[in-house]
């Protein structure tokens, strides 16, 4: 229920924005520094859509796993397809250079929406997507934790772990002290330290593992 109501505010919003649009504030398509400042922008980005490797614990859990595979690989690629075009609504209604002065662009660009001045102030809807998609997200994380660390220290139970584990994401969300903290200095801790080693490190160290048992395994067999 809520990931079609998700998909849909974006949609709708996204509908709403139309008439704000002008194409031509996306040019130029590459900046001026080249291809290595968009590719040291589009860090964040793929940071936030690495953390979907977490999805891939759970295919060893969850049968059948080809619908896992599936459903991963298809929820992945709708959210960067949303993502496109937030990103593309945003540029078009104020431009490639303000959003990177907005914490929510987005949040700010739906102020913009106004049809025949009666649809206006949507901004709740942005706000119970966020809330929304953060439910979600939280809820993945505190089972992939409780579970992992329950099957890491060979616990019967794992729900055990839960409270724990909550107890822990509240201690983290309680540490940042004011909004540098969250929003500037974690984001360059996560780029710098989350992303090379939990997000691509540990996750292709595993895959050349698994890779390296499987044809150990062809090789020994009569």
């Amino acid at each position: 229920m809520i990931g079609p109501f998700i998909v849909g505010t974006i949609m709708l919003i996204t509908a709403f924005l139309a008439k704000d649009f002008h194409p031509l504030l996306l040019f130029p398509l590459l900046p001026m520094q080249g291809l290595s400042a968009l590719t040291k922008g589009s860090l964040g980005v793929f940071s936030f859509l690495g953390e979907s490797v977490v999805v891939v614990m759970l295919i060893g859990i969850v049968s059948p796993r080809q619908k896992v595979i599936a459903a991963a690989t298809g929820g992945v690629a709708l959210a960067g397809m949303l993502l496109v075009v937030m990103t593309l609504s945003i540029c078009m209604v104020i431009g490639p250079v303000l959003p990177g002065d907005f914490i929510y662009p987005m949040y700010s660009v739906i102020q913009y929406v106004s049809v025949m001045e009666f649809i206006q102030n949507i901004d709740v809807l942005a706000v119970i997507v966020v809330i929304f998609s953060i439910f979600i997200k939280l809820s993945l994380y505190l089972f992939v934790t409780s579970y992992g660390t329950a099957k890491l220290f060979r616990i019967s139970k794992w729900k055990r772990m839960t409270g724990v584990s909550a107890i822990i994401f509240f201690l983290i969300a309680m540490y940042p002290e004011n909004l540098v903290e969250s929003q500037v200095a974690f984001p360059i801790f996560w780029k710098k330290i989350v992303l090379p080693i939990f997000i691509v490190g540990i996750p292709l160290l595993l895959l050349l593992v698994g890779m390296f048992k499987k044809r150990r395994g062809k090789l020994t067999m009569p």
